[in-house]
């Protein structure tokens, strides 16, 4: 009789846990700093969302940040206002570590850790020195 051999599968790799803190840049905000680290996260003014803003230049549901193979991503969810990463109006963006999030009158900046694949692709997207000012 032959015996059947099962094979041990290691389970499916879940993906991995992002912290995002969004750090307000206006020193009188309350408060200062946001942290997120479930996702999908919509951001605006109204009661339903998942991170309140109270900011009358917000829509009530005014974007959406998404976890995608360990980076963020931003989506404008019809805003009046716009969704501005680094000063240029979106509709969907990578939201990398350092980047700048202007919602309304509340500007912000994301700190969070990319995966060491990830680094690479934030190394290739940074402006180079001679850009900067």
């Amino acid at each position: 009789m032959e015996r059947s051999r099962q094979l041990s599968h290691p389970p499916p790799a879940s993906p991995p846990a992002v912290k995002v803190k969004l750090v307000c840049q206006d020193s009188l905000a309350s408060p200062r700093e946001i942290v997120i680290d479930s996702f999908p996260c919509d951001l605006g003014r109204g009661v339903d969302v998942t991170v309140r803003i109270d900011d009358r230049w917000l829509s009530r549901r005014h974007c959406r940040l998404e976890l995608s193979e360990g980076v963020i991503v931003v989506r404008d969810l019809g805003s009046r206002h716009g969704t501005f990463v680094n000063g240029q109006c979106i509709t969907e963006s990578k939201l990398l570590p350092g980047d700048r999030l202007s919602l309304g009158l509340t500007h912000l900046v994301a700190e969070y850790e990319l995966s060491a694949t990830d680094s690479t692709l934030a190394a290739a997207a940074a402006p180079s020195a001679a850009v900067l000012a």
